[in-house]
């Protein structure tokens, strides 16, 4: 009903009690980081990541999604919660290594970890049609631009630069486009 109504806030404050309440209903879930997504809370996206994580440790999909959004706030955490990061995204890359979204949250790590060559090789295997997916986009354009293949980054950070992405995304596709 209050998606219905539009009312954003009533909806969101709903999603959260039913998160809390009942980890494991992954629908719930799901729409509370849709809609977190779209009003780019990353921040409340990592928290209830971690509180979902926690009832279902084994969730290759909450490892990577979590990953993402602590190493798209690098700037805000320690070291040790960065190698968390990594350990969690390597951990859903070794699941399915074919995932182009696990793909390119190990590749990012790798980069942030510096290691931009393995991260480039992670991402070569990426089939093209996967770079028309903004979020894949952006990872591909900025680990391609910090590698020095500008040419390969072009076209995928243009892509992404106008998609809807998480704040920390949009400035990391803007950065890169600057060093083309």
């Amino acid at each position: 009903m209050t998606a219905a109504w539009r009312w954003t806030q009533e909806r969101t404050e709903i999603l959260r009690e039913i998160t809390t309440v009942f980890p494991k209903e992954r629908w719930a879930a799901d729409q509370l980081v849709a809609q977190l997504y779209a009003e780019g809370d990353t921040r409340g996206i990592q928290e209830l990541l971690l509180n979902t994580l926690a009832s279902n440790p084994s969730d290759p999909r909450l490892k990577n999604n979590l990953a993402n959004v602590i190493l798209l706030r690098k700037t805000q955490l320690d070291r040790g919660q960065l190698d968390k990061a990594h350990r969690l995204a390597k951990e859903a890359f070794d699941t399915a290594p074919n995932d182009p979204f696990f793909a390119s949250t190990y590749a990012y790590s790798l980069l942030i970890h510096g290691k931009p060559d393995e991260a480039g090789k992670i991402l070569a295997g990426l089939k093209t049609e996967y770079l028309q997916i903004p979020s894949i986009a952006a990872y591909y354009g900025v680990i391609e631009a910090r590698s020095g293949h500008k040419d390969l980054a072009k076209e995928p950070l243009t892509r992404a630069a106008t998609a809807p992405l998480l704040p920390e995304e949009k400035e990391m596709v803007r950065l890169a486009l600057t060093q083309l």
